[in-house]
């Protein structure tokens, strides 16, 4: 769905239901190893939703996942993993992006744009089990970058700092993501 007043608006709302034959996933098999492994059924439900807004030079997305992802077919009778979250696989992750282009146009200089986010991943099980679980983390990052022109040559110097508030958190057991960080870089066209 979109509307055009006082911009142009999205908003997607998705509700799925899907089973799956052959399911390949990535278990625990030691300290920092993984190793593949076929689940004959699974079934996956949940919701999406998804806003977009611009207007100018702005622009902001939000989303939000709930999902649950379960074994439905037992490796083995008595199998206990039947109808328990898969491993790795948030049950929930949200998001938010803004971004704001001021158009200049003096002189040399084109434009100069401002940008943010935040990122929610909620906690994930580490076995199929459902036992041990990596902690849910938030992530804040920001950037800006400045447009420009030397005759024929463009010319795009930005920046960019993720993880803003230094958390400390991991995507995978035994791998921790960098801390806070900073990147420049310098984009030339003509």
């Amino acid at each position: 769905m979109s509307c055009v007043a006082f911009g142009e608006h999205h908003l997607d709302v998705t509700l799925f239901d899907i089973s799956m034959r052959d399911r390949i996933i990535w278990v625990a098999a030691g300290s920092g190893i993984v190793t593949p492994k076929n689940l004959r059924d699974v079934r996956s439900r949940g919701l999406e939703l998804a806003y977009a807004y611009s207007s100018g030079g702005a622009a902001l997305s939000v989303h939000y996942t709930r999902s649950r992802s379960e074994k439905t077919s037992a490796d083995y009778d008595g199998d206990p993993n039947i109808n328990v979250q898969l491993p790795s696989l948030p049950q929930e992750t949200a998001g938010v992006e803004g971004s704001y282009v001021f158009d200049i146009r003096s002189g040399v200089l084109e434009s100069v744009a401002l940008s943010g986010g935040y990122t929610f991943v909620g906690h994930r099980f580490v076995t199929e089990d459902n036992g041990p679980f990596l902690p849910r983390y938030h992530v804040l990052h920001a950037g800006a970058a400045v447009r420009f022109h030397l005759g024929s040559w463009r010319v795009r110097v930005g920046g960019d700092v993720g993880n803003l508030l230094d958390a400390s958190y991991e995507v995978m057991p035994g791998y921790p993501m960098p801390l806070r960080n900073a990147r420049l870089r310098c984009d030339v066209s003509y």
